[in-house]
Order: structure tokens, then C-alpha cells, then sequence
């Protein structure tokens, strides 16, 4: 079983990943956690150093490893959608489940996870909010194009939405469920 889970910065990919990952006793993978690593620096790092250009291309070599997992539960980039050879790579012996988020949801995280420290790099010369309702706008027909199933998290704990996708899995016979107990 390899489960991939696309959508927006901020839409909950790793989050997620990980709870369902942990349900399910898979490895957990994050593209942008492997890029990382793979770079020796951050993706704002990256993003500011070398351009989005370099993190492409980190990226693209980083899903085109990924694409033989088994086992696993993967967090793509926000971006991976863009390029043909990421999707084919991400679908590969996969289910793809875009976690759709609202514009003003994806804003709504983005500024609490600021408050909190986390540095994302700027996509846009647009103010965070513009940035990411343009960002969704254009991604939006290649994450459905890409996605086997969508899953709105507006309104949905991480672990409401690890239990749609869990559930989804389930009801096309790729985990089982848990067996239920029978109270001796």
C-alpha cells in the first residue's frame, strides 16, 4: 500500500501523513523533509540560495525515488503537481488523495503557522493571502487531474481527515480495518 497525499502549503499533507502512517504501521515520507536532507538546508534556504529552479530540480530526483516505495505514506510538495514526470512518479502503484483546503483555510494556517516560527518561502512578490488564493486557483485542475479521491479539511481536525483517509483506503480493500472488540 502506498498512499500519497497532495494539496496547498498549509493543507495538512504531513500532519496527517504522519497520523496515518502511524495507524497503518507504514513509513512515513515528506518530499520537502527529503529534500532537505538531500540539500544540507531548508527550503527557504534553498528557495533564497539557489532559486526555485534548484528546488525543482531536488525535487523532481527526490519523487522520482520515492516512486518505488511500498509500505508508505507520502507527503508531497505543494508544488510536485506542476510537472508530468512527478505526477506519473507520484501515481505509480499509488492512491493519490488531494487534501483540498479553502483559500481562506490555507490563510488561516499559514499566518498561525508564522506566529509560530515557521518560515515558508515567498512563491509571489503577493502579500501571504493574495499569494495563496493565486496559488490555489492555478493548482487547483492539476491536483484533481492528479488525485484519486478528495478530501475537503476545512473544519476537520488532523485526525478527522486521517480517518476519511484511512476510511478510503479501507473501502477499496487496500488496508483492512481494525478488528472490532468483542467486549470479552
Amino acid at each position: 500500500m502506498k498512499c500519497v497525499l497532495i494539496g496547498c502549503r498549509c493543507s495538512g499533507k504531513t500532519l496527517v501523513g504522519r497520523e496515518v502512517a502511524q495507524r497503518l504501521g507504514a513509513a512515513f515520507k515528506d518530499s520537502d523533509r527529503l529534500v532537505e536532507t538531500r540539500a544540507g538546508k531548508s527550503v527557504a534556504e534553498i528557495f533564497a540560495q539557489d532559486g526555485e529552479g534548484a528546488f525543482r530540480a531536488l525535487e523532481r530526483d527526490v519523487i522520482a525515488q520515492l516512486r518505488d516505495e511500498n509500505e508508505a505514506v507520502i507527503a508531497a510538495g505543494g508544488g510536485a503537481v506542476m510537472e508530468a514526470a512527478n505526477v506519473e512518479a507520484l501515481k505509480h502503484n499509488a492512491k493519490v488523495i488531494w487534501l483540498e483546503t479553502s483559500p481562506e483555510e490555507l490563510t488561516r494556517r499559514a499566518q498561525a503557522e508564522e506566529e509560530n516560527g515557521v518560515v515558508r518561502p515567498p512563491l509571489t512578490d503577493l502579500p501571504p493571502g493574495e499569494e495563496i488564493a493565486k496559488i490555489a486557483r492555478e493548482r487547483r485542475e492539476l491536483y484533481m487531474a492528479a488525485a484519486d479521491c478528495i478530501i475537503a479539511t476545512d473544519g476537520l481536525t488532523v485526525e478527522g481527515v486521517a480517518d476519511r483517509v484511512v476510511d478510503y483506503l479501507e473501502l477499496l480493500g487496500i488496508v483492512k480495518p481494525p478488528e472490532k472488540s468483542t467486549g470479552t
